[in-house]
């Protein structure tokens, strides 16, 4: 075959370059790649269509193993999501999490294994659930062992009324929805900037900060000459690349204002150059700018921590639900020392450049049956009121997105929390209450009583081994399996079922 030779190993593909590699540590693969070399057109089993035919048969093959590992283990949980492909169609992948016990080599793993694309023809609730259950039927993964399920945070998916989650709750009550804090958090700061006019149009000109210098090399170069740190693209799903756009303008603003200013007299650059540079100059170079950019600054340094945390993939929803409780906590506290210091560094910033900072003073107008005067309304009055009625808008967002990762912390929170749930000298211990309600929850799985004196059993027996440290659920259930899982069932079953 003409494709085997050395000469096109440019367009031989990955299937045969492996046939190819493999031949030289096989005889008999090596001694056919030459028969099928050498007899042009005899049988080689190499066409396109048998290729096909071979990846399908090996994936065919590991997705079914997945599913005898999922089925051996019986809990699992789903995750689906929808996407466009490249032909502009779409389909959704299909992911199971589960976790895989050996008994015989005394080994935990949490797992979550890729099953597989399904095409998707209509996107309303009904049409996703009947995709969702017809696919699991399919798999022969009974909907009664599924234990969570998880999706992004779009209406249809995440609607408490009628929305996917809500239909599958309804045949199967046990189905706890677990939706993506990450995804929520962008929601709650992409809802807070579109709170005012103000903060939409300061977000606009650090994009076009971005835009300006990214349109031509020579810009850039210019830009990096002068910058330590690059002005960058703003994204509305990831908040972290707008916390990026706004640390390089909060840390290199005058820089950016000497080299907007040279750009915009230097008689070499196009008029246009000149031109928008002169734009930019005029709206960053402005109280309220400035103000809003230390305002932003300080809340989204304070939002990044806690998103970049939300990603580690060893967080799980007790230490996400305790880090947002603190985060809103710490924004409901300094709401007004968050607005004042802002101000404050635009005043100051303002003095240094002989800036102008009253602008036009605007007057709020007296609603019918008000006595009183038109209110004079000051720069400083606005911008207040602008970055309080986002404080505002971003605490009201985290009480309505997080509400559900709250319950879920409520319910089963002491039983990831391994450090109190082992705790046998203080009064903050797991609690008779706690396993009792949990287990009103599941009142066909488990008995709250056996559950709390099989944590009491554990506790002593983790008490002599204190060399063998456990610090997270996974690395108690991995000794309550390499103990005898039988003798702790309780314990046993429920980490069993919501990793």
């Amino acid at each position: 075959m003409e494709v085997l030779t050395a000469s096109s190993d440019e367009r031989i593909g990955h299937f045969l370059s492996l046939n190819k590699l493999i031949a030289e540590y096989d005889p008999v693969l090596r001694n056919h790649l030459a028969r099928a070399q050498a007899h042009n057109g005899a049988v080689s089993y190499l066409s396109t269509a048998i290729q096909n035919e071979f990846t399908g048969i090996i994936a065919e093959n590991v997705r079914s193993e997945l599913l005898r590992s999922i089925k051996r283990n019986k809990y699992y949980g789903v995750m689906f999501d929808t996407t466009p492909d490249a032909s502009h169609r779409e389909q959704m992948s299909q992911i199971i999490r589960y976790v895989d016990v050996d008994f015989v080599t005394k080994n935990v793993e949490v797992r979550e294994s890729f099953i597989g694309f399904i095409k998707v023809y209509s996107k309303d609730a009904k049409s996703i659930v009947d995709l969702i259950t017809h696919t699991l039927e399919r798999n022969m993964l009974p909907l009664a062992d599924c234990r969570s399920q998880c999706y992004d945070n779009a209406a249809v998916m995440s609607g408490h009324l009628s929305g996917v989650h809500k239909r599958i709750v309804d045949r199967n009550p046990w189905v706890i929805f677990v939706n993506c804090d990450n995804h929520s958090l962008n929601l709650v700061g992409i809802h807070s900037a579109s709170q005012e006019l103000e903060t939409m149009m300061f977000f606009r000109a650090v994009e076009s900060l971005y835009n300006f210098f990214a349109k031509s090399m020579q810009r850039w170069k210019k830009m990096k000459d002068v910058l330590t740190c690059t002005v960058k693209q703003e994204c509305d799903t990831r908040w972290s690349a707008k916390f990026d756009a706004v640390k390089a303008v909060h840390f290199g603003l005058a820089e950016l204002v000497d080299l907007l200013e040279t750009m915009s007299a230097d008689a070499n650059e196009t008029s246009k150059t000149r031109e928008d540079a002169q734009g930019l100059l005029q709206n960053i170079v402005k109280f309220k700018f400035i103000v809003l950019l230390a305002f932003w600054y300080d809340l989204l340094s304070k939002i990044n921590r806690v998103q970049n945390k939300l990603q580690d993939p060893a967080m799980n929803f007790h230490e996400a639900s305790k880090d947002l409780r603190t985060l809103k906590q710490v924004f409901g506290q300094n709401r007004d020392s968050l607005c004042k210091n802002a101000l404050v560094s635009g005043k100051e910033k303002c003095r240094m450049w002989g800036m102008q900072i009253q602008g036009r003073v605007r007057k709020r107008k007296k609603m019918d049956g008000e006595q009183l005067r038109d209110e004079v309304l000051t720069a400083d009055m606005e911008l207040t009121r602008a970055m309080k009625s986002v404080v505002d808008r971003l605490l009201i967002e985290m009480d309505n997105r997080f509400t559900r990762l709250n319950e879920l912390d409520a319910k089963f929170g002491f039983l990831i929390d391994v450090k109190r749930l082992l705790d046998n000298k203080s009064m903050s211990g797991c609690s008779l209450e706690e396993c009792c309600a949990l287990a009103r929850f599941y009142s066909s799985d488990f008995d709250g009583t056996e559950l709390y004196n099989e944590i009491c059993d554990c506790r002593m027996l983790v008490q002599t081994r204190k060399s063998d440290a456990r610090q997270t659920a996974l690395e108690l259930l991995k000794f309550v399996v390499s103990y005898m899982a039988m003798m702790f069932f309780q314990v046993y079953v429920l980490h069993y079922k919501f990793f």
